[in-house]
């Protein structure tokens, strides 16, 4: 797996905040559409990252309680 430079980072950020969709990003640079999706999601600072999965089954009271 070759490594992405960083003029290819900065090519595809400046495309993917013109709002070009990733299949073009992709034939422009030649980079996969993983690649830029993965480029796209590292300049996402201001995301909040939600862990997912189920709820907590034990609710604090309960976690108090066994303690």
């Amino acid at each position: 797996m070759k490594a992405t430079s960083p003029a290819q980072c900065f090519t595809v950020a400046s495309l993917l905040a013109q709002g070009y969709p990733l299949h073009q990003i992709g034939a422009k640079t030649g980079l996969g559409k993983s690649t830029i999706e993965r480029i796209g999601r590292e300049l996402e600072v201001d995301k909040e990252n939600h862990p997912g999965g189920h709820p907590a089954k034990l609710t604090p009271h309960d976690k108090q309680a066994i303690v």
